[in-house]
């Protein structure tokens, strides 16, 4: 048998965990698995993996919330690290954003992609141009999140927006 490395959650072939690839779980039942070796500079490199390995424990409990999987809470991760002067913000409007989702995992990749793009807002109180219209017309949460969301992308023509938006409301 092979003695694993603790909290180590691929075993065999790199990255496999089982559910991927069933040689090893053969190999591993039939005592014929062998350690993955070492790299030659373990030590600087486990030092350097490790810190940027480290997936925000915020981040990590959204994806484990919503089943999403390794691969895009790795790219998630990575854009929030360049977003935290709005961290909080971003990852409160990730959470109400999943929640209505059909489908989390292809939600959240397009969040991702606007927040490369820099386009992506995240929970952020409303204009009071857009409290006014939503209290006018009395707006569901839903509403007034996406009318907000709408508005503050485009900062360059909000008032018009919000004009026609009234307009349409009202007929």
């Amino acid at each position: 048998a092979v003695d694993l490395a603790a909290g180590c959650c691929f075993y065999g072939c790199e990255p496999c965990d089982y559910s991927l690839c069933g040689g090893c779980y053969v190999k591993l039942a039939t005592g014929t698995l062998e350690a993955p070796k070492p790299p030659e500079d373990a030590g600087a490199q486990a030092a350097a993996g490790q810190a940027a390995g480290q997936v925000d424990p915020d981040v990590a409990d959204l994806c484990d919330h919503y089943a999403i999987e390794d691969r895009i809470m790795l790219l998630l991760n990575e854009a929030m690290k360049a977003r935290q002067s709005t961290f909080s913000t971003d990852i409160m409007g990730l959470w109400e954003a999943l929640a209505t989702a059909r489908s989390p995992a292809g939600l959240l990749m397009a969040k991702i992609r606007h927040m490369k793009e820099g386009t992506f807002v995240g929970k952020v109180e409303p204009p009071k141009e857009v409290l006014r219209v939503v209290k006018q017309f009395r707006l569901d949460e839903d509403a007034k999140t996406k009318l907000t969301d709408f508005i503050l992308k485009r900062p360059n023509t909000a008032k018009e927006d919000l004009w026609e938006i009234e307009r349409r409301l009202e007929g």
